[in-house]
């Protein structure tokens, strides 16, 4: 009888200690995948900050003084377009696909935040934001360029020399450029999406504390200026 409860005691306590071990295990691993999600993440939006800080410095370079108070021609939160000289001569010569000659010609950039696509997780939505670069050289069609997708559209906020928000074009000098990103990809368990979404009807609540869970990266240039608003 002894012999018998040694060994089913024997058997509980590896159970549990296997139990515990696999646990730890399966911790181990969704910690390490996530620091990698969160690692691609965060270069992924570095880079599609980076482009977006180089296009906005080149803003209304080469544009004819009769064009300047046309440099910005859309300006939203979600949407920027902007006149500029990509190709003036071979020292400022921007390369692009069936563009090999210089001109004298005004072209435009163009950025739009549109839907990209929508995730699932547990019993709500997160809509994904694609960044659409679009380059139109004169005379030439429309090169269009997706660098990437984001979880916010309010990318772009003007503003004026003062450093204050202004909806009037002409008093634009500054535009303050801020992105959120996450992975989709993200390990959360169902008990931490249970726990915390739980109980929660209002939706959009739900919707923030989803993003909370799924890790967000955030990137935000507060003084991003184009020195040619300022001729």
């Amino acid at each position: 009888m002894s012999s018998y409860l040694d060994i089913l005691s024997g058997t509980i306590i590896g159970g549990m200690v296997m139990l515990i071990a696999l646990t730890a295990s399966d911790l181990g691993l969704r910690r390490m995948y996530n620091h990698n999600a969160d690692e691609i993440l965060q270069s992924n939006l570095k880079r599609i900050t980076q482009v977006i800080e180089f296009d906005l410095r080149k803003m209304g370079f080469g544009v004819p003084d009769d064009e300047l108070p046309n440099i910005i021609q859309i300006k939203d939160p979600d949407r920027l377009k902007f006149l500029v000289q990509l190709n003036m001569d071979t020292d400022t010569f921007y390369p692009a696909a069936g563009i090999t000659t210089t001109d004298a010609q005004v072209d435009t950039l163009e950025y739009r935040i549109q839907n990209g696509t929508t995730i699932t997780v547990a019993d709500s939505n997160v809509v994904l934001y694609e960044v659409v670069r679009l380059v139109k050289f004169n005379g030439a069609a429309t090169q269009t360029h997706s660098l990437g997708f984001i979880s916010n559209n309010d990318v772009f906020t003007y503003l004026d020399q003062a450093g204050n928000e202004t909806s009037l074009t002409p008093a634009v000098r500054m535009i303050e450029i801020s992105l959120a990103a996450l992975n989709p990809q993200v390990m959360i368990t169902p008990e931490l999406v249970s726990a915390s979404l739980g109980g929660i009807a209002d939706e959009d609540f739900r919707r923030q504390e989803l993003l909370r869970l799924l890790q967000p990266a955030y990137w935000q240039n507060r003084r991003l200026i184009s020195r040619n608003l300022f001729r």
